[in-house]
């Protein structure tokens, strides 16, 4: 997904910044420290154990000095203060980047990258790294091309991406595609290309980057779905590309099931930042708003989301649900949950009332995981996470342990 990061600004939580992907979720407090739950069968938790996790636990290791965290498909990686790069988790395509292809369950330096490294991304088994020199570098699972280095052959160590030693602003991924926004506000993209989600007009996967068509130099920022693309335009406008079918390109399915090329998604405001999760988008709006649509958010046009505690500053998605970080410094999460609480997605257009009903966290259980997309119930009612970081509970995100007998490699 696209690397989430802030400032280190003060929070009644202390968390300062959230990132999510596959099932876990990882938060960034005011020390640098970095604290992870959800699933944790490759280890993405960094606690040293394969456990699923219901409450956050200790990135071993990072209790400071961290400036960004980023949750890959069952992978993490962090940047330090001083720009180095470590990564743990499932590593058997080398997403870690240690040079081995051995699972980590506690964070491991990537080689060659223990400075120099402005941002990160990651995709289900690949990570990649912005330098201060403006260049890409990636490593991991190279099935479709994503590393970007010309081949299909797997990496586990950081790799030049083709044609993009400079002049790269910023990075976003997610699952089997990666895309750069250039400094000059173009997008390439490479990787997986099934239903177009490179945006260059075709269905060809491309081992090297491409560029998007139809978005000139207006690009701001950059974040991908299982199969979707969306960025920001410098006007705060959304494009979207893709897969379709479940509506997550949010243009009211104009374009049908599959995009080539950018789409208008049908966004209620200025956009300042997007988020995808596998057939589902969210954006923030600039007077702290959210909006998301998809599958099991409301449909194919954007609608406001309900419930929040107050203005949002962050958000985040797994495949499955989304997350935001409000300006009170409380973490909610919505999406597909094992729970049946009413929908608070409210009609396309419709803004939620200025002071939305507190929602109850419900007790928690056990973790699970997600069952089959065709057995997933859907709460679309933020649920909140409450108290210090070392005590937010997960209160709901009851995440989906069925998927661990059947996880695809």
């Amino acid at each position: 997904m696209a690397a989430l990061s802030s400032a280190r600004s003060a929070s009644a939580s202390g968390i300062v910044a959230i990132t999510a992907s596959g099932s876990h979720v990882c938060l960034l407090n005011t020390s640098g420290g970095v604290q992870c739950f959800g699933r944790a069968s490759a280890g993405a938790n960094g606690d040293g154990t394969t456990e699923d996790r219901a409450t956050p636990v200790d990135v071993v290791g990072l209790q400071s000095g961290i400036r960004q965290v980023i949750a890959g498909g069952e992978h993490t990686c962090a940047i330090t203060d001083a720009g180095g790069a470590k990564c743990w988790g499932w590593n058997f395509p080398g997403e870690v980047g240690d040079g081995t292809n051995t699972m980590r369950l506690t964070p491991v330096n990537v080689l060659g990258l223990s400075s120099g490294v402005v941002s990160m991304t990651t995709g289900r088994h690949t990570s990649c790294a912005l330098l201060t020199m403006t260049g890409v570098k990636c490593w991991g699972f190279n099935s479709n091309g994503q590393v970007g280095d010309g081949t299909i052959t797997n990496r586990n160590v950081p790799t030049n991406v083709v044609g993009l030693a400079n002049g790269v602003a910023s990075i976003g991924g997610r699952r089997f595609h990666i895309c750069a926004v250039m400094q000059d506000g173009s997008l390439k993209c490479w990787g997986s290309n099934v239903v177009g989600e490179l945006g260059d007009g075709t269905f060809i996967d491309r081992s090297t980057p491409v560029d998007v068509q139809g978005l000139g130099t207006q690009v701001t920022a950059v974040a991908g779905g299982d199969h979707h693309t969306c960025a920001i335009t410098v006007s705060g406008g959304l494009k979207c590309w893709g897969a379709n079918s479940a509506g997550q390109l949010g243009d009211g399915e104009v374009c049908g099931a599959a995009c080539a090329s950018p789409a208008d998604a049908l966004v209620g405001g200025t956009v300042t930042q997007v988020a995808a999760g596998a057939q589902f988008s969210c954006v923030l709006l600039e007077d702290g708003d959210v909006q998301c649509w998809g599958a099991g958010f409301g449909g194919n046009t954007p609608a406001f989301v309900a419930g929040l505690d107050g203005p949002v500053k962050m958000i985040a998605a797994t495949r499955f649900f989304a997350c935001a970080l409000t300006e009170a410094g409380s973490v909610q999460c919505w999406g597909a949950l094992y729970t049946d609480t009413p929908a608070t997605i409210v009609e396309a257009g419709t803004k939620p009332t200025p002071t939305p009903a507190q929602p109850t966290p419900p007790s928690v259980g056990g973790v699970s995981f997600p069952p089959p997309a065709d057995d997933v119930r859907e709460s679309r009612t933020p649920t909140l996470l409450t108290g210090s970081l070392a005590a937010v509970a997960l209160a709901g995100f009851e995440l989906f342990r069925r998927r661990r007998a059947r996880r695809p490699r």
